[in-house]
């Protein structure tokens, strides 16, 4: 992929993020909702009593599962301020319903955001925001490789960019888990198609412990496997009738 195609992507991207994030602060200032939220049973207690969704940092990026990454990554799985689950005389916590890789990679990457003076919550949210927007950088760039081979450098800017105007892609700004998903996965496919499968391999094993879904990532890899076995097996053959042809002795 050339450095052109790399740095248009890299400005939708940039410009994106922009447009997305700001929407998603300017269009509540049009209509506020009150809270509570006492439209069914549970939701008035869920907006009015939950500390992860209410903090106002960065408050338009969480919503609802945001509250589980943002404990795990800021308390851990066993937060007391998060919903339980009863069963019997136990109790759960509805957090280890919950992957860990993101939240994980939040608690590691909110150490700088804790060292600029925000509060618990809030750099989690930042790490979170991040994350996601990174891994959509990273899904636009290995959607372009993965096309290389195959087309032009606009064609593979213009594929980077249905990415973005996916109506659903609002998600990859946010404290959910599709943003880095979609930068695991996708990273993975790339590597498969330049034979790197090691890597490939342990990037489709963090994209499992990101969502369940990940666990697909198993088909297109095994293929790779059983292709490059094949490639190799053809080659060794090849090898051998070639060292055959100058010395009848080789074995």
């Amino acid at each position: 992929m050339s450095t052109q195609a790399i740095r248009q992507i890299v400005l939708l991207w940039v410009m994106w993020s922009i447009v997305i994030v700001g929407y998603m602060h300017i269009a509540p200032m049009r209509y506020a909702p009150q809270r509570p939220d006492d439209s069914l049973v549970w939701t008035a207690d869920w907006t009015n009593n939950q500390p992860y969704l209410l903090e106002p940092f960065l408050n338009e990026q969480v919503a609802w599962d945001s509250e589980f990454y943002l404990s795990i990554a800021t308390v851990g799985y066993d937060d007391p301020d998060v919903q339980l689950v009863e069963e019997g005389n136990t109790a759960y916590s509805m957090s280890y319903a919950f992957f860990p890789f993101y939240p994980y990679l939040m608690k590691v990457v909110r150490l700088p955001f804790v060292g600029l003076g925000l509060s618990p919550i809030a750099a989690s949210t930042a790490a979170g925001l991040a994350i996601s927007l990174l891994g959509t950088l990273a899904a636009m760039l290995a959607l372009a490789d993965i096309i290389r081979d195959k087309s032009d450098e606009k064609r593979q800017v213009r594929t980077a960019f249905m990415l973005l105007i996916f109506p659903s892609s609002l998600f990859f700004a946010t404290v959910y888990t599709e943003g880095l998903f979609v930068g695991l996965a996708f990273c993975s496919l790339a590597l498969m198609r330049r034979d790197r499968l090691i890597a490939a391999a342990v990037l489709a094993a963090f994209a499992t412990w990101t969502r369940t879904i990940g666990g697909v990532l198993i088909i297109p890899l095994a293929m790779s496997w059983f292709l490059a076995y094949r490639a190799a097996s053809a080659r060794s053959q090849s090898a051998g009738r070639y060292a055959r042809r100058f010395d009848p002795a080789w074995q």
